[in-house]
């Protein structure tokens, strides 16, 4: 049966257009938290919507299984093996899934103006890998269950594997195939977030080829055979992530900031360039007063991942296009606090001496007395400029390590 005629009677027919549309509109509103004109990004917000196409794909492919078994395929004697006839019969569904991630991935560009760049390539293999084993699993149930039953069974637990384990713990939430957060600008998600996933992925389809391969001719056989795979690639994907916390593992993006002016130069990913005006401005109000309380002016702010080390003589901030000045200005005004890796889930660092650390620096720049903090911290901050210069470099000085070290958070 030619590809269009197998199309023309296909449940695809039916569910292409809702699926589509349905992609696009939930792809849309996952771009709200993406970065605009970043790639991983583009890809990251198109597979937060797969959960729509791999649900479709499950019940088309139970509902194409289960036409085949009430037809009496499997009984005929026929040229082609069994595998060369699944793929005839899932070449439709093969079609829908292709055609809702590209619609996903087209939202996106809509939506953010970026393609997937080579960080987003291995995320998106990894969402075809989800759909092919939704539609295996599928195929395989609707072999065994009538039509009306396996179609919408597939259909919810599909949409149900998609969408729980992002409210369960870890490390479930983390082998479905779909994104558990936004990707920031200065990161790209770690080797485990799609690598997981798709080994499942893959041990599904493996398990779906054994249960009906004809060369396993005893059921037994077949049932342990599949068993076999889907558990050591279960198994597999769990050590990958076993111990992983509520966020996702990221690394440091590599990428050539840009920067503007010296003394020092404030830089931010090439994303974020709309960013640099205001950045720069920020800088040059708030830097000086800095230096006038003792601080040596470093060569760099940079804007980076707070996972990466941070290059000698640079200090840290966030911009962001959408910051107003006053943003800008409070987060040049923070850069001086000490760099540290962000601390694992339960701990955190000393939570009052940050505090009364950031209003200091925050009246030091020059902000009124309106700091967004307890009063206590702010009292204490006065008291603390009111000594001398010296006197009060010191104290910065002497809470540097504190602020670095990671404890158990007090609840």
């Amino acid at each position: 049966m030619g590809f269009l005629t197998s199309l023309r009677v296909s449940s695809v027919a039916w569910v292409l257009l809702p699926t589509l549309v349905v992609s696009w509109v939930m792809t849309e509103d996952r771009t709200r938290f993406a970065v605009e004109g970043y790639g991983a990004a583009a890809a990251n917000s198109a597979l937060e919507a797969l959960f729509v196409p791999a649900a479709a794909c499950a019940g088309c492919a139970a509902w194409e299984a289960w036409r085949l078994r009430r037809a009496g395929i499997w009984r005929l004697p026929h040229g082609r093996g069994r595998y060369a006839v699944a793929a005839n019969a899932l070449a439709p569904v093969a079609l829908l899934g292709a055609a809702g991630l590209l619609t996903s991935l087209a939202s996106a560009w809509v939506e953010l103006r970026a393609v997937p760049d080579l960080a987003g390539v291995p995320m998106l293999l990894t969402g075809v890998l989800v759909l092919v084993s939704h539609s295996a699993v599928g195929f395989l149930l609707g072999s065994l269950l009538p039509g009306l039953l396996s179609a919408p069974l597939m259909l919810l637990a599909s949409y149900l594997w998609m969408g729980m384990p992002a409210t369960m713990e870890p490390p479930l939430r983390y082998l479905n195939g779909l994104p558990t957060g936004s990707v920031q600008v200065t990161e790209t998600f770690a080797v485990g977030s799609w690598a997981a996933p798709g080994l499942l992925a893959l041990g599904l389809v493996a398990g779906t080829m054994a249960a009906v391969a004809p060369l396993l001719r005893q059921v037994a056989v077949r049932v342990l055979a599949a068993a076999g795979c889907v558990t050591a690639a279960a198994l597999g994907a769990y050590a990958i992530v076993a111990d992983w916390e509520y966020e996702p593992r990221t690394v440091p993006r590599a990428f050539t900031p840009v920067c503007a002016g010296e003394a020092p130069a404030v830089c931010v990913p090439p994303e974020y360039r709309a960013a640099l005006p205001g950045a720069r401005e920020a800088a040059d109000e708030v830097i000086p007063l800095l230096a006038a309380a003792g601080f040596t002016v470093p060569e760099r702010i940079v804007m980076q991942s707070d996972r990466a080390p941070l290059p000698e003589n640079s200090w840290l901030f966030y911009s962001d296009p959408t910051l107003t000045e006053g943003q800008h200005r409070e987060s040049i005004a923070f850069s001086p606090l000490p760099w540290h890796p962000p601390c694992s889930f339960a701990t955190t660092t000393d939570w009052d001496l940050e505090s009364t650390a950031r209003a200091w620096l925050w009246l030091t720049a020059g902000e009124p007395e309106t700091f967004n903090r307890h009063d206590e911290h702010l009292r204490a901050a006065e008291e603390i400029r009111a000594l001398p210069v010296a006197e009060q470099q010191e104290w910065f000085r002497s809470i540097e390590e504190p602020l670095t070290v990671c404890r158990p958070e007090v609840l």
